[in-house]
């Protein structure tokens, strides 16, 4: 049987990794961020768009994951108050 105190450090730990997970989401979202300014600049020497299209695909990937992983942590925060 589990005990109450087995499932809050659970919890405790999904909140650790909720926090790890949206500080990585950030951190894709500005390296994103200067890769399209990275291609913007080669594109205007080169005259061509040179951006690839994927690009927008996965800063909006990371844009729709980021409140879902906030609401996570709502969630989890929400269980351990019922404990």
């Amino acid at each position: 049987m589990t005990s109450v105190a087995e499932l809050r450090f659970l919890l405790a730990e999904v909140k650790e990794r909720l926090g790890e997970a949206r500080g990585s989401v950030s951190t894709a979202q500005a390296r994103l961020d200067e890769a399209a300014t990275l291609f913007e600049d080669l594109a205007e020497v080169h005259g061509d768009t040179v951006v690839p299209p994927a690009l927008a695909g996965a800063r909006k990937a990371l844009d729709d994951l980021a409140p879902l992983l906030g609401a996570g942590d709502v969630a989890v925060d929400d269980l351990d108050a019922r404990l």
